[in-house]
């Protein structure tokens, strides 16, 4: 470009020395003119696209040290969580005696149900033997035994799977029932003599491992120096205690109407707890159980409110009695 311009004057000079004729000498102005204006436009059009690819790459770098501020962020928060939690496992102590005491409880309390699970094993064996034998002998031809046969098989194994989800609860509430008394051992002194009863406040109480109807339950307890369980009027703390160790299970409680049509507690003191804890559209005597009769004892039920059942059913129940002066 600048041996072009170069070239132009040099034109002009040979003009002005050759010819007088203003003519050329103007066409001459034009041509350096319009070459002067291209180089400069061009310049100008490099000039831009240097500033667009500059900020380009100052942007690349801002955003590539964002990203990889925001991870050494992320690593340094996730090291912190694994020294805390690696701190807390080191600084755990368990208490070994304790431990082993409530092992061995939650172990004979699983030998027990395996033991009872394995005489329902046995029965479901004969019962379920003579099925098997009838559904191998079923033809293929015979679609309305085959499928009699399988209706069979398939109320077997309904009821196998009922005992296996009930058995798995009641191991559950054996646990959270252990779990409480382990947190129990490092900040209060028992003051209940049996191992199976657990202390809260000034009571103690054993949430039962068998059932019974409500009057029976309510003998036991008394025979173990304690009544079938008296909630405290407006004691919350009481009845968060009593709902969370007898989830998910049902448990029979020391309330009834059926001597009085009133409800009052088993030591026959009237009951003036707070609606809030009955179960929506309770209490509803509900009449349609095969015993004759209605609903005139009261059960915490696996919903954690109260309900009332029929007195004969058999349920388990909860007993409080005093601590040990």
């Amino acid at each position: 470009m600048c041996s072009g311009l170069k070239q132009v004057a040099a034109k002009v000079m040979m003009i002005y020395q050759n010819t007088d004729s203003g003519e050329e000498i103007a066409k001459l102005d034009m041509e350096y003119e319009r070459k002067t204006t291209f180089s400069k436009g061009r310049s100008r059009k490099t000039g831009i696209f240097v500033l667009l690819g500059t900020v380009c790459m100052i942007i690349f770098i801002i955003m590539t040290s964002v990203i990889l501020f925001h991870q050494q962020r992320t690593f340094s928060v996730l090291e912190s969580w694994m020294d805390i939690h690696s701190s807390n496992q080191t600084s755990a102590k368990p208490q070994e005696k304790n431990i082993e005491t409530l092992m061995t409880n939650l172990a004979s309390s699983i030998t027990s149900k395996q033991e009872e699970n394995q005489k329902k094993l046995g029965f479901c064996e004969e019962k379920c033997e003579p099925i098997q034998v009838e559904v191998l002998c079923v033809r293929a031809s015979d679609p309305i035994k085959t499928y009699g046969g399988y209706k069979i098989i398939k109320a077997g194994m309904s009821n196998s799977l009922a005992d296996v989800k009930n058995t798995v609860e009641e191991l559950r509430s054996i646990v959270q029932a252990l779990s409480y008394k382990l947190s129990l051992t490092n900040s209060l002194v028992s003051g209940c003599t049996d191992t199976e009863w657990i202390p809260f406040s000034n009571s103690c109480y054993l949430f039962s491992g068998h059932s019974m109807n409500w009057t029976e339950a309510k003998d036991y307890c008394e025979e173990q120096g304690a009544l079938l369980l008296k909630l405290e009027e407006g004691s919350e703390k009481e009845w968060e205690f009593v709902t969370h160790l007898a989830k998910p299970l049902q448990y029979w409680i020391g309330l009834t109407d059926q001597t009085t049509g009133q409800w009052r507690w088993a030591d026959d003191t009237p009951c003036t707890m707070d609606k809030v804890h009955w179960g929506p559209g309770q209490p509803n005597d509900w009449q349609g159980h095969p015993q004759e009769g209605g609903e005139d004892c009261a059960q915490i039920y696996r919903d954690m409110f109260i309900h009332d059942n029929h007195c004969s059913i058999k349920k388990k129940f909860i007993c409080k009695g005093p601590k040990d002066s």
